[in-house]
């Protein structure tokens, strides 16, 4: 096999192309630019799946969020993707009256967002705080 040079995925970028097969034309996907610089070419690949299942489903996302989502995972403190995502299409929404932002919540996961949107942390065996202002 020929290696072409938009084969190599570099440590810090992330390089995905959706090919619409009915006709051939490449068309770019949002990429996540990443800061890390000791990430394996594995992990780099999970981190591109992960992101990738979030975008897919509505969301974008921190390069922090992808190693908490990960982190968490591995330590077994999160089940997996699907339990995420299902918190936060089924979640309970509060704002942080202190931080700012939204947080999602539900079976012990908080997903917090940023004041723009993008999903900044996700934490595990959550409970809600006190400076949490449930939102209807």
């Amino acid at each position: 096999l020929d290696k072409k040079p938009e084969d190599d995925i570099m440590a810090g970028e992330f390089r995905q192309t959706d090919y619409n097969q009915s006709n051939n034309i490449n068309k770019t996907v949002e990429t996540i630019q990443l800061r890390g610089q000791n990430y394996t070419p594995q992990y780099i690949q999970r981190l591109q799946n992960t992101y990738q299942v979030f975008l897919k489903n509505g969301f974008k996302m921190t390069e922090h969020a992808l190693n908490r989502i990960l982190g968490r995972i591995n330590q077994g403190k999160i089940a997996d993707i699907d339990v995420i995502l299902d918190a936060l299409k089924t979640g309970q929404k509060y704002r942080d009256t202190i931080e700012g932002g939204t947080i999602i919540f539900k079976n012990k996961i908080a997903i917090a967002f940023s004041e723009d949107g993008m999903i900044k942390t996700v934490i595990g065996n959550a409970i809600i705080k006190p400076n949490w202002e449930e939102m209807k």
